[in-house]
């Protein structure tokens, strides 16, 4: 696809390629047959439509439109959704190429190998523990010069029932 008949997309489709978010022919023909309907289409309708056909996430979406290519793509997980942040790095909804199974995808902050080392310790230390309510680490690596803890995605029903305090009942 030639870069004059991608309009006001072209910057946006590029990024889309270096993201490796999707197969390039198959991109190629989705956007030509978009583009083909919509020659005079811009960048965020283009990106609603690739939610819209399931092709990308919102959270995809959004990252791709701030010009941000990198880092959807960890070994062999998609990182589909944000699910947090904190200290020791960011949570990911993630989705495995190679079982087509949903797993949590920690990132660790690039700043310093110190991050790196404990995370390894709690691993060793995580695969002595045997119980019900213990989720296993599946994987730990590094990617594009990311590291990155992977364990099976539990979804929790409500969280606000974990968190809230307990009532204390008063007898007279």
């Amino acid at each position: 696809m030639v870069a004059t008949e991608l309009g006001a997309c072209e910057w946006f489709v590029w990024d889309l390629r270096r993201s490796n978010l999707i197969d390039r022919g198959q991109l190629d023909q989705i956007i030509g047959d978009y583009l083909g309907k919509h020659p005079t289409a811009e960048p965020p309708a283009l990106a609603e439509y690739l939610v819209k056909q399931k092709i990308l996430t919102q959270f995809q979406s959004d990252r791709l439109l701030q010009g941000k290519t990198q880092g959807f793509v960890l070994g062999p997980f998609t990182l589909m959704d944000s699910l947090g942040a904190g200290s020791m790095g960011t949570v990911y909804k993630a989705l495995s190429k190679t079982d087509n199974q949903w797993y949590a995808v920690k990132v660790l902050p690039r700043r310093s190998m110190w991050n790196v080392r404990i995370a390894r310790r709690k691993v060793r230390s995580f695969e002595q523990a045997k119980h019900p309510a213990v989720v296993p680490f599946v994987d730990v690596g590094t990617a594009g010069g990311m590291h990155y803890l992977a364990w099976p995605y539990v979804k929790v029903k409500c969280w606000k029932n974990w968190l809230r305090p307990r009532k204390r009942s008063h007898r007279a």
